[in-house]
This record gives structure tokens, sequence and C-alpha cells, in this order.
């Protein structure tokens, strides 16, 4: 993949995905410094003598090292709406903006993110891209409150023992025109998909509202919102949302099961 450059006017456009770098870690760089070690030390324990064959294995395995060292110690990083996804070969990490204490640049294209339960973490990625995503990220975890919490509150999974008794009771939210006119009014349920200080499973639920009445034009707008998460897994349940079916037709089982293993997923999440 390409190294994408941002500007902090995309960074600051509402209709965007979630922007995406090329970064490396703290264990990438101490591992290329390692290998130019051992490197240096294969060339030079033989007292000089050079042969072919010497040189040609030392620089094939200078050159295997470091081919390891790029594959596994590259990663993407993704910063959404919701916070920051670190993507790399074996594993990938997210870090909802909740858990973000500060987002800083300490040199040149070292961003510096430091979480309340998930360590301090370390990225090196080009100059403009740290500052750009330092910014972004310091700009959600500052966001005044966005008035949603007594809303994120009706949304919350908390006395349903099962699954479907929580999509349930969401989707009789909606069916309440006067307590919706009054509670969910407006865009209240829209902020609360797109408020950086919610949680995957009130933003999730809070699509499953949306969803249960909304038209093709509404249905649109969920999967743009999809599309500027960070989390893998909300993404997925708000496309799956999106994409379900209409008002006044009825889910099919296959439809169904998936949303409710997606929620699932969510809401443990959530708790943890």
């Amino acid at each position: 993949m390409r190294w994408l450059a941002w500007s902090l006017a995309s960074c600051r456009q509402r209709n965007h995905s979630a922007r995406k770098v090329l970064s490396s870690s703290r264990a990438a760089a101490l591992g290329g410094a390692i290998g130019g070690q051992v490197c240096a030390h294969a060339l030079v324990r033989h007292g000089g003598a050079f042969t072919a064959s010497v040189l040609a294995i030392s620089v094939a395995t200078c050159l295997l090292w470091y081919l390891l060292v790029f594959v596994f110690g590259r990663h993407e990083t993704s910063v959404g709406s919701d916070g920051v996804l670190v993507s790399g070969l074996l594993r990938s990490q997210f870090v909802p903006f909740t858990d973000v204490e500060s987002a800083v640049v300490e040199f040149t294209g070292k961003l510096v993110l430091r979480t309340r339960t998930q360590g301090t973490l370390v990225r090196r990625m080009k100059g403009p891209a740290a500052e750009a995503a330092a910014e972004l990220i310091q700009s959600a975890i500052t966001s005044a409150p966005s008035g949603s919490e007594a809303i994120r509150q009706q949304l919350r999974r908390e006395h349903e023992g099962d699954v479907g008794e929580w999509l349930a009771r969401l989707r009789s939210l909606a069916s309440h025109e006067p307590y919706r006119a009054v509670v969910f009014g407006g865009d209240a349920l829209w902020r609360v998909v797109d408020d950086p200080g919610a949680t995957g499973a009130e933003r999730a639920a809070a699509a499953v509202v949306l969803g249960a009445v909304a038209t093709p034009a509404e249905r649109a707008r969920l999967r743009d919102a999809a599309s500027r998460l960070a989390s893998p897994r909300v993404r997925v349940a708000i496309q799956r949302v999106a994409d379900g079916a209409g008002p006044g037709v009825e889910r099919g089982a296959e439809e169904e099961d998936e949303l409710a293993v997606a929620m699932e997923a969510i809401a443990a999440d959530s708790a943890a």
C-alpha cells in the first residue's frame, strides 16, 4: 500500500472515510537497529577476508532480516470518527477516543498515543501524517459534549439477558412516535452515531433504532457514517443495519443472526 498524505482541511471534512496511513511500531524500529548490528557483525567477523560466498551469504542474511522486519513491523493506522485502529499482519488494536488521554508528535513523524487502559502506543509515519493525525485525535477527545448522554443511556443493554431482546427493545423505540418525538427527535440519534464520546455499543444501538424506520436516503447516510468508523466490528454492524430489510419487511433469519452476533461482540467490547 502507498503512503497517504493527509491535509488538515480534508481531515476536518465530515463526509470522509476513516483516514489511513502506513506506520511502523517501536518494535520495528528496534528490530531494524538489531538487524543493522547483525549484518555488520556478519560482514566483519571473518577479519576482513571477504570471499564471494561470504559476501553473498551476508548480504542475503541482511536482506532477509530487513524483509521480515518490514513485513511484520509495518502497520496501518486509521483514525475514524470513533477512535484509532492500528492494523498489523498478525493483529489489530482498536483504541476508542474515550480511552485516549492524549496524542502528540514528540519528534518528526513520531506519533505518541497515551491511553487509559492500553498503555502508550508509538507509531512512526511521515511528518505531515503524524501532525494531522495528532490534531484530529486531540480535536475528537477535547470536543464539547454532544448532549447525547441521556439518549445513550436509553440505548444501552442493561437488563436484557438475550441480545435478541435488546434488538427488539431498540426497534420498539422507533415505533413509538410520540415518545420518539420527545426523546429521539431531530438529529438526536444521528448525534450518537457520530459522537466521539459514545461507546461502540451505543453507536450501533442508535443505528438499529434508525434502521428500523429508515428511508433509502437515511440508509445511505448510515453507510456513510459506517465508512467513517475505525472499529471494524461497529462498522460491519452498522453496514448490516443499513443493508437490512426496510420498514414493514420481515428480516431473514440469517440476516438477523448475523446482526445479533455482531451486536453481542460489540456489547462485550464496550463492557470490558
